[in-house]
């Protein structure tokens, strides 16, 4: 009778979890939603003076467009190819693409449904060796676009046909024929094309080597020629056409009348008489006052200044050098009539390599305009990031009023200059922040609720600590900055990239914060910690307190050889509103921080390195435990030498080798020595011997060097002593596959500061494969984590808790408090593939009528990039995703999942890919962007044999959701297809795969019991089979 209720409440259970299962799929969905950051190698920019709009485009072939704050959509070419050229045909949402193949392209913007979609709708090559592209220029009357070749003709392309009108080419012949220049019989190429703004017939083209023409459509001929002398780099016309200005190679611009021949002024040398280096763009502008702005790039002494990246505003008797810290690929005016190259510029817009700057030209003394977008992430290198999840509304405000403060002054208060498009208003409430640590020290808070990005906060540590540079607390600096100023030429340093650290042991490693009470870790490389508190008031100054841990102690043998650690600067700290340092941790030896947990309703954190970990009491600031994982790892191994990966891999070849060979002679007496078939009883002897056998683990050869290092640490209250009374434990993992259990006695609230936390040793769990333990974590019965549930007084669910243990290779559930193995998932026996990122991430229901409709699953990050989700506490595969490409290692090792099933990837090293792993709450764009009635004209006509005519194969390109794992754009709106369903998401793996990974029973696990009598028990704990494995829940 007990089997038989047993087999029916199997049954009842199986399809309990089954209903549960796909209720979880479908609150299960991948999409690539959008980029926060800037372009990766920037190639390109343009500018439509009526939409006013940007597009920038990259060595990669993306192409980034961007309005008002919030509209922005993104295109990709077909190739990762480089971006030379972008044109916008003003009005029309419209734009033309050269890449570095000569391929011209034709896209266009469309809104539709509260996102903006971008289409290629034609595309053309220009073939010939002479025919490269050199330069490009739209006419402002018809539709015609001329394009400049190395071969010195000037091709015209219609942008509606989309084809090259052969009878309007200017060929050099032509065009040089009446010129009497010395450079006459080899110009050169194309090198600048600028129609006469007054005279649309007319068509200034300037060759590599000093010669320039203007060129009359209607009368087919050369009307003027001119000659400079010196390579010519680009050219200008005023706006009235009484003049146009050529810049050249020497550091030198010409002015030029039309109807003369000669230069109309001398050649002017605005930072000669010395060499210079050439100036390679030049814009001359009128203003409504009497002296017009000349704007160009370069031209600075070569022997002094020639490694600046400069941009040089002029304007009577104000002029500025602005002095970048990245190389300038391109510039533009905004101009208050809305049409480029016109007069009464408003604001200057920079492209550099590494950010965008812009200028407001309008207000005394030029400031700089705060950027709503395209923000500098990288302007010191990121190393390290954390999210923070529904932060309170109170300290939002707080911290959002502080980096106002830390703004103040510094930026011109006119809206930005970029306002075309409108977005459409969120109805997202949650407030989450994004937090970036920096190799200068400083750690970035940023305001990720919405779509797109904005900086709330900046932190910094660098004016804590002496850096090597410094010999002491001197801060005179403003004597050197006054000298700085008088010099000519007047240079202003500008923007906020800098690429230089001032000590490399200030980098930022990890980051921890509490919501709860605003407490806020930063540890560093050189093992430094500091305490942050959240103040709303400022402090007059205070000296910092300092507090050492030695980890190695006197251990014999040891020598550290690294760097050694930060000084403290004795003087006076001054902290503003925000965080304000309370104490800085020093950690012996001073070796990078590689692990970090907070826990501040009790007052303790822990940290760990490659040479051991401290818990530490910040409300006493004293060490609970300080225990040196260097050891003689041999004797803990009990590994006989010769067990070795590569050994293993040697024995795998093998068995691989010995499976084909039988599979060879079975076929061989499958068809007998005469041909004739074999058997049926040979055949079935056959079959058996070819089947695919799972690959076996074997246990790491642990070495001494790197086993120490400490990879996950947590502060958790659970059961571990008894299933009664909920106990406070610190969890250590290490990179030998050790976990360490410590029991805590907390003291009452009331004696804190008189009386100490104390700590026992509890359990040790050695992990048999002795893989890197990355992730622990406790959970409740519905795989809830137990730190991150607010308390329940239903006794049933406290009274089941088991704990995740997650190494390199695999996923293991234990009972708490016997620590006996529940379940386990063999990824690596499975898939070959090594855990990276771990997280349990919280699911919710894609509609809102269930919001109580909640689960909770185990989340991965594989070193191959994909994704994989798994069901608590059973740990079946839910989803299989491939996210980022597995050559990119730097995308892999930044990964940052969210308690909501977010996640955040470096993209590249100046920008974040973010991505959903819900069907909830999916974070896009809500923008469009207006394009006035009939001004497309004609349809652009695809061309008949090119891909990009048919339908389904057509590039477009929707924002931020493609199948290639390094973009954002979705061709077609097709997800990635393989074995993926209409979700989105890959088809969870058969339930045979899942068994057969999971009754595995070869592996043992040796855990130590400390009791209070300190007797230490040691068990070897099977896993289960898998009739006899505990029961799902």
């Amino acid at each position: 009778m007990d089997t038989l209720w047993k087999k029916l409440r199997g049954k009842s259970h199986s399809v309990d979890q089954d209903v549960r299962q796909k209720g979880l799929q479908q609150m299960l969905q991948y999409k690539r939603t959008v980029q926060h950051g800037f372009p990766n190698r920037p190639s390109a920019l343009a500018y439509d003076p009526k939409l006013r709009i940007i597009a920038i485009g990259t060595q990669s072939g993306s192409i980034k467009i961007y309005g008002s704050p919030g509209v922005e959509c993104y295109a990709q070419h077909e190739t990762d190819i480089v971006v030379n050229h972008i044109v916008f045909l003003p009005n029309q949402g419209r734009f033309v693409s050269i890449c570095e193949d000569n391929t011209v392209y034709l896209w266009e913007i469309a809104s539709r449904d509260k996102s903006i979609f971008v289409e290629c709708i034609n595309n053309v090559k220009l073939e010939g060796r002479s025919k490269k592209i050199s330069t490009v220029c739209l006419a402002s009357v018809g539709d015609q676009l001329y394009i400049g070749t190395e071969g010195g003709n000037v091709h015209v392309l219609n942008y509606n046909t989309f084809e090259f009108t052969e009878a309007s080419t200017i060929y050099i012949d032509n065009a040089t024929q009446n010129s009497a220049s010395p450079s006459r019989a080899s110009p050169g190429a194309v090198e600048a094309l600028a129609e006469n703004p007054v005279n649309c017939d007319q068509l200034l083209i300037g060759y590599n080597k000093g010669l320039m023409v203007i060129w009359d459509f209607k009368e087919q001929k050369a009307v003027r020629s001119f000659w400079a002398g010196q390579q010519l780099e680009s050219l200008s016309w005023s706006s009235d056409g009484a003049r146009f200005y050529s810049s050249h190679n020497d550091g030198s611009y010409i002015a030029w009348d039309p109807r003369m021949s000669e230069p109309a002024e001398k050649p002017n040398f605005p930072y000669g008489p010395f060499p210079c280096k050439p100036i390679p763009k030049l814009l001359w502008k009128t203003s409504g006052g009497s002296h017009p702005f000349i704007v160009f790039s370069g031209g600075m002494p070569r022997s002094r200044y020639g490694d600046h990246q400069t941009v040089t505003v002029m304007q009577g008797d104000n002029h500025v050098v602005f002095d970048f810290t990245s190389r300038v690929v391109d510039f533009f005016t905004v101009d208050s009539s809305g049409v480029s190259d016109t007069a009464n510029p408003e604001a200057l817009v920079v492209l550099l390599e590494e950010e965008l700057i812009a200028v407001d030209l309008t207000t005394e003394k030029w400031p700089i305009f705060q950027l709503p977008y395209l923000f500098v992430m990288h302007s010191s290198s990121i190393t390290c990031s954390h999210h923070v999840s529904s932060v309170s509304e109170e300290f939002w405000d707080a911290l959002t009023h502080a980096g106002r403060q830390q703004e103040r002054g510094h930026f011109s208060s006119k809206p930005w200059p970029i306002s075309g498009g409108h977005t459409y208003k969120e109805s997202n409430e949650n407030r989450d922040i994004f937090l970036t640590g920096h190799e200068d020290g400083s750690v970035r808070f940023w305001d990720v609720s919405g779509n797109h990005l904005r900086i709330l906060y900046t932190l910094k540590t660098a004016n804590l600590f002496k850096t090597d540079d410094m010999d002491g607390d001197d801060e005179e600096i403003a004597p050197a900055e006054e000298e700085e100023a008088e010099e000519w030429p007047p240079f202003r340093k500008t923007g906020s990239f800098d690429p230089f650290s001032d000590d490399p042991r200030l980098a930022v490693q990890k980051v921890e914060f509490c919501m709860k009470t605003n407490v806020l870790l930063v540890a560093g490389t050189s093992g430094q910690i500091v305490v942050f508190d959240f103040k709303k008031i400022p402090k007059a100054g205070k000296t910092m307190d300092h507090v050492t841990v030695n980890l190695v102690g006197d251990r014999d043998g040891f020598v550290w050889k690294g760097h050694s650690p930060l000084k403290l600067k004795t003087s006076v700290i001054k902290s503003e509103s925000g965080f304000q340092p309370h104490t800085v941790v020093q950690i012996m030896p001073p070796a990078a921080c590689t692990a970090l947990t907070l826990q501040s309703e009790w007052q303790l954190f822990g940290a760990g390195t490659a040479h051991g970990f401290v818990l530490l009491d910040y409300n006493r600031w004293k060490a609970v435990v300080t225990r040196c994982t260097l050891q003689n790892l041999e004797s803990v191994n009990g590994l006989d030498p010769s067990m070795t990966r590569r050994k293993s891999f040697k024995k795998s070849l093998r068995e691989s080798f010995r499976r084909m060979r039988r599979g060879r002679s079975q076929m061989a007496i499958k068809r007998g020595p005469d041909g004739d078939k074999a058997s049926p009883s040979r055949d079935v002897t056959a079959h058996i011997e070819t089947r695919p056998v799972e690959r076996e683990i074997e246990a790491r050869a642990v070495d001494n060097e790197m086993a120490s290092v400490v990879r996950c640490l947590q502060l958790v209250s659970c059961y571990i002593l008894n299933n009664v009374v909920s106990s406070p434990t610190f969890w250590v993992g290490t990179n030998s596959g050790g976990v360490l259990i410590y029991t805590l006695v907390l003291p009452l609230a009331e004696n804190r500061r008189e009386e100490e936390v104390h700590a026992s040793l509890s359990k040790e769990i050695q992990l048999q494969h002795h893989a890197p333990v990355v992730h622990v974590a406790a959970i409740d019965a519905h795989g809830c984590p137990v730190n991150e549930k607010p308390s329940s007084k239903d006794s049933s669910i406290e009274s089941s808790q088991k704990v995740v243990i997650c190494s390199e290779e695999q996923f293991k559930i234990f009972h708490l408090p016997s620590l006996k193995p529940y379940t386990k998932f063999k990824l690596t026996a499975s898939e070959g593939a090594l855990i990276r990122k771990v997280r349990i991430v919280r699911f919710a229901s894609r509609s809102d009528d269930d919001p109580t409709m909640r689960e909770y699953c185990l989340a991965c990050l594989t070193n191959q990039g994909d994704i994989h989700i798994f069901s608590l506490p059973s740990l079946q595969r839910l989803l299989k995703q491939e996210c980022i490409k597995r050559e990119n290692i730097h995308g892999i090792t930044t990964l940052t999942f969210t308690k909501t099933g977010q996640g955040f990837y470096q993209k590249s090293p100046s920008e974040f890919q973010r991505f959903t792993l819900t069907a909830r709450n999916v974070m896009e764009p809500l923008c469009a962007i207006d394009i006035p009635d009939n001004m497309r004209l004609a349809e652009t006509p695809r061309p008949p044999h090119s891909p990009l005519s048919h339908t389904s194969n057509s590039p477009r390109l929707r924002s931020l959701n493609k199948s290639s794992p390094e973009s954002g754009i979705s061709i077609n709106n097709h997800v990635y297809a393989r074995n993926i369903n209409n979700s989105g998401m890959r088809s969870p793996d058969t339930s045979n795969l899942n068994e057969s990974i999971k009754s595995e029973t070869s592996g043992e696990d040796s855990i130590r019991i400390y009791p209070v009598d300190g007797h230490v028990t040691v068990t070897q704990l099977r896993s289960p089979d898998k009739q006899d494995r505990a029961p799902s829940s």
